[in-house]
């Protein structure tokens, strides 16, 4: 499988429906495979047994199929046998039966398939606002239930949610660096003698600073941040994520909300570094 494929797997995969499809002896027998030990087995060769699976594997991924589509025999053996040609292992290759799980990679021929060259990806296109491929090792556990979160829930149909919840991990993250590294939060404000909390802005502001004098990043790394901070049109311009959250008139966009987080990746790269 290609990189962006393995990645669409990371969260919220279907398994028992897979499970489901490979528990059928009917399905089995069509793609190939048997259960010898209680393990999943096959003689064919490893490029011919992976068109079925790796299809059934990615049409669950994608939600081309689900599971009220292949509840009985009958709708189960109906999606195998409309598979395509390229989607079918050539049975008559069938050789020494072996368990999946001891095929080796060196058995794969063929490569990835790859994005066609020349056609560029926007953030628009993407089906999450969290990037494919990007992974932060996140040290609260709250904030990292958020991060796994925003990975799963598709931009085209929960902006409103990944919106707010964008907003919660931008200032949970920011908390969490400043009390971690001994950054003030609060200060006492002169006019009321109250001790108030910094605002978001000037708390991203702070930590912007000590990542660059204390930690050694470079300032051109967060340039998206910066200027979010105070250009009012910027998808991470603070008082446009206050409004997503608190303006009912205001409706987060996908590509403002894509833009958000790929102008502040590197930042939140830095902070969970």
């Amino acid at each position: 499988m290609s990189d962006d494929q393995k990645e669409s797997l990371v969260d919220n995969f279907p398994i028992t429906t897979l499970d489901r499809l490979l528990s059928s002896r009917e399905v089995r027998k069509r793609i190939g495979v048997e259960v010898r030990n209680r393990k999943l087995s096959s003689g064919l060769p490893a490029e011919e047994l992976m068109k079925a699976l790796r299809r059934m594997v990615m049409d669950l991924a994608e939600k081309t199929v689900n599971v009220s589509q292949l509840k009985n025999s009958a709708q189960q053996i109906a999606y195998i046998e409309s598979l395509g040609s390229a989607s079918r292992p050539d049975l008559s290759k069938v050789g020494v039966i072996r368990a999946v799980e001891n095929i080796q990679s060196d058995e794969f021929k063929a490569k990835p398939p790859r994005v066609q060259r020349g056609t560029p990806r926007y953030p628009s296109e993407r089906r999450t606002v969290i990037p494919r491929g990007w992974k932060l090792s996140v040290g609260d556990s709250k904030v990292g239930s958020i991060f796994k979160e925003l990975r799963g829930l598709r931009v085209d149909e929960y902006p409103n949610a990944i919106a707010v919840l964008l907003r919660v991990f931008l200032e949970l993250s920011v908390d969490y660096y400043m009390d971690s590294n001994s950054l003030v939060l609060k200060y006492k404000d002169p006019k009321s003698n109250k001790v108030v909390e910094k605002s978001l802005k000037k708390k991203i502001a702070e930590v912007v600073e000590h990542l660059i004098k204390v930690k050694g990043f470079d300032r051109k790394d967060f340039a998206g941040v910066t200027r979010g901070l105070s250009v009012e049109h910027s998808p991470l311009y603070v008082d446009l994520l206050h409004a997503y959250l608190h303006n009912r008139f205001v409706t987060p966009k996908t590509r403002d909300l894509t833009g958000a987080l790929d102008d502040a990746r590197r930042f939140f790269d830095g902070i969970w570094a």
